[in-house]
């Protein structure tokens, strides 16, 4: 018995074919290749694989400011992969904390847990100790153990204390949850390094002041969710306009901050230079968006950041390799 198209039982032919069979066979792989696959692309949706992604990154950077570029790269490796499972991991972890809320909010709906693509969502849980677990362990084996320390720490500080305490009880979750990104980076120091490093700790906190102006960017672009979902942000507490200046405010004191390592004599003309560049384009957009805040201009200012970030660490990295 088999079913066509229509989901209807049709008998088999009593002498099928050599070309019938195979044409069936085919079509049942093809069939059971679109289910695996789509159950992939579900559960890596659940890694949110931009943070997992932007923290290796950043892991890197730490790596390569604590050595000055001299650095072993099967170390680097295993940093960002260590970073980078351990990232996804609270990224998996936070999809199952969130999975109520996510119901709710359009952004989120076709997420894999609301719309029903991985069931039960326990599955879920378990994936994501798995992936910070192995993490951890990878990184305790070769990086040590300072380094596991802060990818730990990191962890903690996304899952429990801004994910599962601080996200539904206070709009200033984010300026908390900036800690964990800081983590990141200083766990690349720590790989390379033992010793108490300037460098490192400025960029660590360059990232922590990064994040607040940025996620409170996208919290005004998603207020109408946030308030379906009864999540408090700067913009549902206290207003767009407030929140764009807080967004405005926060990015003004990053870019200066920028210029410290440069004006220490840590970095060089290179990184000033490039960071500068993109540091007055986010600067003169943010002091527009300040006199006049507008839910549209901090959205294009979220975005712009992101770009900022990017380029920031593209210029350590220039400045590192070139001198």
């Amino acid at each position: 018995m088999r079913r066509n198209q229509l989901g209807l039982v049709q008998p088999l032919p009593r002498n099928p074919t050599a070309s019938y069979v195979l044409a069936n066979s085919l079509s049942y792989v093809k069939c059971l290749s679109q289910r695996g696959w789509t159950m992939v692309a579900a559960y890596i949706g659940l890694l949110k694989i931009r943070s997992a992604a932007l923290n290796a990154f950043s892991a890197l950077v730490g790596l390569l400011l604590a050595t000055g570029g001299g650095v072993e790269w099967n170390t680097a490796l295993i940093l960002v992969v260590s970073v980078g499972l351990a990232a996804a991991g609270s990224g998996t972890l936070n999809s199952y904390l969130d999975r109520d809320i996510d119901k709710v909010m359009h952004r989120t709906l076709q997420r894999p847990l609301p719309s029903g693509r991985i069931e039960p969502a326990e599955k879920v849980l378990y994936a994501g100790i798995l992936l910070v677990m192995g993490g951890l362990i990878l990184s305790v084996v070769v990086l040590g153990l300072l380094a596991t320390l802060f990818i730990a720490l990191g962890v903690i500080i996304y899952v429990f204390v801004y994910t599962i305490w601080l996200k539904r009880k206070t709009p200033w979750s984010v300026v908390i949850g900036g800690v964990a990104g800081s983590c990141a980076l200083l766990a690349g120091w720590a790989s390379a390094s033992t010793s108490f490093g300037w460098l490192p700790l400025l960029f660590s906190i360059f990232v922590f002041l990064w994040t607040p102006g940025h996620f409170w960017g996208l919290a005004i672009r998603t207020k109408g969710d946030n308030e379906q979902a009864n999540i408090p942000t700067l913009p549902t507490i206290y207003g767009e306009r407030v929140a764009s200046k807080w967004v405005a405010l926060s990015n003004m004191a990053l870019v200066p901050f920028s210029a410290i390592p440069y004006a220490l004599g840590m970095l060089g003309e290179v990184y000033f230079f490039i960071s500068l560049a993109i540091g007055l384009v986010l600067l003169i957009s943010n002091i527009n968006l300040y006199f006049t805040p507008t839910a549209q201009k901090a959205w294009m200012v979220f975005k712009l950041s992101s770009l900022y970030l990017a380029t920031v660490y593209i210029a350590v990295l220039v400045d590192i390799f070139l001198i």
